[in-house]
């Protein structure tokens, strides 16, 4: 897997055939990739293998909050997940970084034992995605967190990415 996220235009895309869809009609797993069809522009979403996707239980299971990812892959034991969450709320890409700024303040004065390690604005296709990696507490040890926002087509999109700290550098070399 070359990387977590890929933004593409769609006219420059490559032919898609035997789509299969997951959740509702605009989003499509092709090949192991997760793809967003919803507007003019669509991105895709490849993650590490290894991985499966979770039934709804299990994902309430990994992630009891309502505000679970909608869609989780991960390990079958629970150890490693990637959670996939679109159009979550109105966000264009001005309003992104107030967004971002908010919830690393939410992260820091929330999250005893919190420690970042890096946040990132990386841009793609002339999109600006933050990319926030940081550990916090579990009874099972530290565990290495990974969250990518963007706005897609005026929606928060949100990826995120967890692992036990100590499988960190077996997990990440692919990310």
């Amino acid at each position: 897997m070359a990387s977590l996220v890929g933004c593409r235009n769609s006219d420059s895309a490559d032919p898609i055939t035997d789509k299969k869809h997951l959740s509702d009609g605009t989003i499509t797993k092709i090949d192991d990739q997760v793809i967003d069809e919803s507007g003019d522009d669509y991105f895709n979403i490849a993650y590490p293998e290894g991985l499966r996707k979770y039934s709804d239980v299990e994902a309430a299971t990994k992630y009891p909050s309502a505000n679970r990812p909608q869609i989780v892959y991960g390990t079958d034991d629970f150890s490693v997940t990637v959670g996939i969450s679109l159009n979550i709320e109105e966000i264009g890409q001005d309003d992104l970084p107030k967004y971002v700024n908010s919830m690393k303040a939410g992260l820091q004065n929330n999250v005893a034992n919190f420690d970042w390690i890096s946040n990132e604005i990386w841009k793609v296709n002339g999109h600006d995605a933050y990319l926030l990696r940081f550990t916090s507490p579990s009874p099972d040890g530290k565990i290495y967190n990974l969250i990518c926002c963007f706005s897609h087509n005026d929606k928060l999109a949100m990826l995120t990415f967890n692992c036990l700290n100590a499988q960190r550098e077996e997990w990440i070399k692919g990310l």
